[in-house]
């Protein structure tokens, strides 16, 4: 997941195909897989997926999503 978020794909648009794909059933379970696939982001990541959106539901948008997941792997690569 990290490679692909790298190469400029959407965390939100990897999210949801996880769901599409039945990788998880909910956003509860994805924050999970999120976690496992990503354990550096902790709870922050987590609560952000919790909160968001995902298909169709109410909830965070994707551009919010994606751009807080981008800060949070910014920072941990800067040592923040």
């Amino acid at each position: 997941m990290l490679k692909r978020i790298l190469d400029g794909e959407r965390p939100s648009a990897i999210l949801r195909q996880m769901l599409l794909d039945g990788v998880a059933a909910d956003r509860v379970e994805l924050s999970a897989v999120f976690h496992e696939q990503l354990p550096g982001l902790g709870v922050p990541a987590s609560q952000l997926i919790w909160n968001w959106r995902g298909l169709g539901e109410s909830g965070l948008p994707d551009d919010y999503v994606d751009a807080q997941i981008h800060a949070m792997l910014k920072d941990k690569r800067l040592g923040g």
